[in-house]
């Protein structure tokens, strides 16, 4: 009965403790807006049930109705980016003129649709994104003919899966060339010269040459039945024996 009367007041003492620091918490952070400061009481000891409990957050965060409305009626116009053409290895490729990339990227849509070859890094490279805990590998790179404005030049890509567009010419393009980025005329810069980008609905309509590729050849695949496939199969055979 002494076991099972310390057991229940352990159990007990646990359910506080889990109510005081996570429930309680979390239900005032809902109707007041900010996480208040939790207090143990002198008897009370925390147990590893508390070092078990992840933070909800890593930053103080305090709701308030007095920062206004989400603007709903934002323009367009005011997130459109710096997008245009350039030619990478003799095909036009969709391309993202971004200053926030430390790294020039093509697709390995791109890649594959024009036959690009590929050299593999030694060490792969991690790509760290914008967003806090999401980040990628690189295992691949290329040197690519890359044609801007009639100037071509040899230029390394890390391949990169990139999903809207063929490229993304970042800081190392942008600063080995000098370009510069004019949201004013919605232009970029380089060679004493202006590569227009496109209008909102231009950007947001254009299908990258990757994309394309990619598109046809999942609608070949498709499109091809299990007897015509056990039939190329056939003839493959036979013609290796041949």
């Amino acid at each position: 009965m002494l076991a099972l009367a310390q057991r229940a007041e352990k159990l007990f003492s646990e359910e506080r403790i889990i109510a005081e620091l996570v429930d309680e918490p979390v239900l005032a952070f809902k109707t007041e807006g900010q996480m208040p400061l939790q207090k143990l009481e002198p008897n009370m000891v925390p147990t590893k049930v508390t070092k078990k409990a992840p933070p909800m957050f890593n930053a103080k965060l305090r709701l308030s109705r007095e920062v206004g409305k989400y603007p709903t009626e934002r323009s367009a116009d005011l997130r459109r980016t710096l997008t245009g053409l350039v030619e990478i290895n003799g095909t036009k490729a969709f391309t993202l003129f971004d200053s926030g990339a430390e790294t020039d990227a093509i697709s390995p849509d791109f890649v594959q649709a024009c036959h690009i070859p590929l050299l593999e890094l030694p060490n792969p490279l991690v790509l760290q994104m914008g967003m806090k805990g999401s980040c990628s590998c690189i295992y691949y790179g290329t040197n690519a003919d890359l044609k801007v404005l009639g100037r071509n030049n040899k230029h390394y890509f890390d391949v990169v899966n990139i999903e809207r567009y063929d490229a993304i010419l970042g800081a190392p393009w942008l600063n080995t060339y000098k370009a510069m980025l004019d949201f004013g005329k919605h232009v970029v810069q380089v060679f004493n010269e202006e590569i227009p980008s496109f209008d909102v609905p231009m950007e947001r309509s254009f299908i990258s040459t990757g994309r394309q590729a990619r598109r046809k050849q999942i609608g070949l695949a498709k499109k091809a039945s299990p007897s015509d496939t056990s039939n190329r199969a056939t003839v493959a055979a036979s013609s290796q024996q041949l």
